[in-house]
């Protein structure tokens, strides 16, 4: 599965079905881009309300508290689970500008969702 197909179609397929599906990571009225780069990446941010119920639109918001980058195989690899994401942080293979933590709990919330 791609990073685009994962994106505009599981993960928006999930949204849609409830909004409420990543309120345990914490986030409240703040937004977090994701840029995956290559041919099956594409860009898009995770906006989250003042009840931490999220929407997601394509595009990378200018005024997001967080950015998070990677190449496509890295996110393939993320959610095939063959990519370790600590050592793929450590060796920049994942790049956060920003509030880095928003980027931990965002990774933690999507891969008890997703499991």
């Amino acid at each position: 599965m791609t990073a685009r197909d994962f994106f505009e179609k599981k993960f928006a397929t999930k949204i849609s079905a409830n909004p409420a599906c990543l309120q345990d990571a914490g986030v409240i009225s703040k937004s977090i881009a994701l840029d995956i780069e290559g041919s099956e990446g594409g860009q898009w941010t995770f906006q989250f309300d003042e009840k931490g119920m999220l929407s997601m639109k394509p595009g990378a918001a200018a005024d997001s508290a967080c950015v998070i980058s990677m190449k496509d195989d890295t996110f393939t690899g993320m959610i095939s689970g063959k990519v370790n994401v600590p050592m793929a942080f450590i060796t920049r293979k994942i790049k956060v500008k920003g509030e880095s933590t928003l980027a931990a709990k965002l990774g933690t919330s999507l891969q008890k969702l997703f499991q």
